[in-house]
């Protein structure tokens, strides 16, 4: 457990601060033609990198595809998770279905559901995932658990698993001393080669630590999602106070009007959309309603945080509103954590997302009118 302790603080281990290119959105991406000199900081429901980053790059989405050179640190948490492009530095991964095939010349840090990982590693492995597939040349040692490791590529040096079922296919080659434990003995294919000393350690109990490992695994990425959601708020609440101010001060003054607008569009909004998407004619407009309602209700999940956290610093202290780091840590924390009880949590959650997003449309509308 502290070894998997220490591979999860290294996974934390916050990138270095300096200039920076931040985008996010529905679809944020960089295209292949562009080259960013800076850290690149990026967020969306589907993040896609073509382009050069001389830099650091943290992503964070739904779907996310790195096929870009990424000439320092590389760091993700996301749902499905590609990276095909060359990493000059470290990775550190979270994600579902995680695919890494790619030239790294650091450690690699994976933890997922679906695991596979190819390429070349000059440094060290540590991943674990429900189903690893390690085809990759490590250059280090190399540390795997899950429920079903299969290694088909070389390490250089020790290797130390722990799993379920362990295989060894025909391409694998461990040049140090490999020390397994699982429920059996490892399945070799033919041509596997174990050069260094081989040590099984049978492992019946696997299921119930296994448990525990997916236990701390989600308690890991649920704090990821924590961090992303904090990280969101911080830079919208500080980058735009003005405006968050302003949200704050309309939902305290106005929460039913703001609520009422927030459940119409919400509501309308994907009804009307699914309608059109029936007539081809309709389809490009369905379609657009359909990614500005999901695009409306990602930004309002992470505004909610600033207005709540600005509301309850009002209420508790008897102040005007204001927008500042402290409220949206604490709106943020609250947020986050009562979305975990039941009923009561969700309803509260769903009020304020559809208050922030009614108080949201009220501003632009009333901007709107005023550009006419």
């Amino acid at each position: 457990m502290t070894r998997i302790g220490i591979a999860l603080a290294i996974l934390l281990l916050p990138f270095s601060v300096g200039a920076f290119e931040l985008r996010s959105g529905d679809q944020p991406a960089v295209p292949v033609s562009e080259v960013i000199n800076d850290d690149l900081y990026i967020a969306g429901g589907a993040v896609t990198q073509l382009g050069e980053v001389k830099g650091d790059v943290a992503a964070a989405g739904g779907n996310i595809l790195i096929q870009g050179p990424v000439r320092g640190d590389l760091m993700i948490g996301g749902g499905s998770v590609n990276v095909l492009g060359p990493v000059s530095d470290d990775v550190r991964i979270s994600g579902g279905n995680v695919t890494l095939n790619s030239d790294v010349g650091g450690d690699v840090i994976v933890f997922g559901g679906q695991v596979h990982i190819s390429g070349t590693i000059k440094g060290d492995l540590i991943t674990y995932g429900g189903t690893v597939l390690m085809d990759a040349a490590v250059s280090g040692k190399a540390r795997i658990g899950g429920g079903d490791i299969h290694i088909n590529g070389s390490i250089a040096e020790n290797t130390q698993v722990q799993a379920e079922n362990v295989a060894l296919g025909s391409g694998a080659v461990l040049a140090g001393d490999f020390e397994y434990s699982a429920v059996k003995e490892v399945v070799k294919e033919n041509g596997a080669q174990v050069v260094g000393k081989e040590t099984f350690t049978p492992n019946p109990d696997f299921r119930k630590a296994a448990k525990q490992g997916v236990i701390a695994f989600l308690s890991l990425w649920f704090f990821l999602k924590f961090l992303m959601l904090t990280a969101g708020a911080l830079v919208i609440g500080l980058f735009f106070r003005k405006y968050a101010t302003e949200l704050g001060l309309r939902s305290l003054a106005e929460p039913v009007p703001q609520a009422v607008t927030g459940i119409v569009t919400l509501i309308v909004l994907p009804v009307i959309s699914g309608i059109l998407m029936v007539s081809v004619i309709g389809l490009p407009l369905g379609i657009l309603g359909m990614l500005s309602w999901a695009a409306l209700v990602m930004t309002g999940h992470l505004v909610a945080p600033i207005v709540l956290g600005s509301l309850l610093f009002a209420w508790i202290l008897h102040k005007p509103i204001e927008v500042n780091w402290k409220t949206i840590l604490v709106g943020s924390f609250v947020f986050y954590f009562i979305g975990f009880i039941p009923f009561v949590g969700w309803l509260a959650r769903t009020f304020f997302l559809i208050l922030t997003v009614g108080a949201m449309l009220r501003m632009k509308w009333r901007i709107a009118k005023e550009w006419r």
